[in-house]
Parts: C-alpha cells; sequence; structure tokens
C-alpha cells in the first residue's frame, strides 16, 4: 500500500518538478536543503546530481522543490564541512587518529572544502565551545550548530569497534542518529551521512584495521614447455 502511496506522489510531483536533467532547489523534511540536477526518477524517490556525487532521496522525504537556473547551480560554493574533536572519554591518540582519518576521508569528496575551527567565519567561532562542551549529547550538537557558519558538521564518538560518526546539518531540526563504523571503513560512513552513492573502491580505512581488499588481474601461466626427457637428442634417429 506504502508504494502505491509513493507511485501516486511520483505520478503527481513529477511532470511539475522533476524532469530529467533540470535544475532544482530540493528541501527535505529534515531542513537539509541541496540544490541539485534531477539525474533520474524511481517509483519511490529522486536521484540528485550534486557536485559532491549522487544524492538518493525518499518523495515522502520532499518538503518543496523550486525550479532554479543552471547558473545557480555552477556558482554554488563548495560545501564547508567542519570536524569537530571527538568527545569520546577513549583513548586521546585513538580519538585524534580517528578525526584525522574522517578528515581525509571527507577531503576525498568533490568540490568540499574541510574547514579548520579557526575558519569557521564571523560569529561562528563563539559557537565551537558550546559544540564542545556537548560531548555526545546529540540534541545539544543539534542546537549548538544552528550557530555555525558552515555546511554540515561531523564529529566521532564511542571507542573502538563501538566507534560512530555523526553529522549534523545547521539547517535541520534533526541530527543524523548516527552510523556506526564497520570492517574500519570511514569512507561508507561519511557517504551514508551524506547520502552519497558510494564508490566500490579506494576506501580509507582506519589505522589498524583492514580495508576493502584490492583485487588483482590473474597472473598468466607460462607456456608449457616440452619435457627435455622426451626429446631426442640432436642427431639422433629421426632428427634432421
Amino acid at each position: 500500500m506504502k508504494r502505491l502511496v509513493y507511485v501516486f506522489i511520483a505520478l503527481l510531483i513529477l511532470p511539475r518538478f522533476a524532469s530529467a536533467s533540470e535544475y532544482r532547489r530540493v528541501e527535505l523534511s529534515s531542513g537539509r536543503v541541496l540544490v541539485a540536477q534531477i539525474a533520474a526518477t524511481r517509483a519511490d524517490g529522486l536521484d540528485l546530481r550534486t557536485p559532491q556525487g549522487i544524492v538518493a532521496i525518499r518523495f515522502e522525504e520532499v518538503q518543496r522543490i523550486d525550479p532554479i537556473d543552471q547558473t545557480l547551480f555552477d556558482q554554488q560554493p563548495p560545501m564547508r564541512v567542519l570536524v569537530l574533536p571527538s568527545p569520546s572519554s577513549a583513548d586521546p591518540t585513538e580519538n585524534a587518529t580517528v578525526d584525522a582519518a574522517l578528515r581525509a576521508e571527507i577531503a576525498t569528496l568533490p568540490f568540499t572544502r574541510v574547514q579548520d575551527r579557526s575558519d569557521v567565519g564571523g560569529q561562528s567561532a563563539n559557537v565551537l565551545p558550546s559544540l564542545t562542551a556537548c560531548g555526545e549529547d546529540t540534541a545539544c550538537l543539534v542546537g549548538a550548530a544552528a550557530g555555525l557558519d558552515v555546511d554540515v558538521v561531523f564529529v566521532s564518538t564511542g571507542s573502538g569497534q563501538g566507534r560512530w560518526v555523526r553529522a549534523v546539518f545547521p539547517t535541520s531540526p534533526d541530527a543524523d542518529g548516527g552510523v556506526p563504523i564497520i570492517n574500519g571503513t570511514l569512507q561508507t560512513v561519511v557517504y551514508a551521512l551524506l547520502r552519497l552513492q558510494a564508490p566500490v573502491a579506494d576506501a580509507v580505512a582506519l589505522p589498524g584495521k583492514a580495508g576493502p581488499k584490492n583485487r588483482t588481474a590473474p597472473v598468466p601461466r607460462p607456456p608449457r614447455q616440452p619435457n627435455p626427457t622426451n626429446q631426442a637428442a640432436p642427431g639422433a634417429v629421426g632428427q634432421p
């Protein structure tokens, strides 16, 4: 029944709002705003092409869709990301290692700028102490992030196999519940939090943990050589 409802919604909004190759400003129910090109339509949602990659959304998440000119899409600034120091009670060395790996993974995203904490602009600098004081309180992070001049805030919590990463969008009323770090791969976590379709290779692994294995082409076998014991010596009968 729910699928039929989504199909009905698609039939209503697609002719008006979601023609392929057109540009739209899409506001989600979470408050996140995407300036994107319609890449494809599905029975239950849309694939939006953003400068960072394809973002898949569901129709039930769409709060508002407005047509925009391609110029607005082309002129949008890079996505600004702030990685907060982990408030985890884990070993400080572990926290620093994970924070550095998280920044490195986010920096691989196209058209993305990882902001330094001293370069978040204007009154945002005054918000940082409040964010740090929130610790692992997600509701507190959401309230404090509203004053930041960035697009998304990442912070890792927990320790060891219980390490999670959360993303907070300053324009959103809620924070993402977080994604656990599974198999030591941060790439999957970052892409999941940003709703991006992730590539399957070149993931950044946490130090000390194995990342995805790279498959190599099979090594061709050398041609079989004749057995010397079965060869007649030169000059023997039957040989020139």
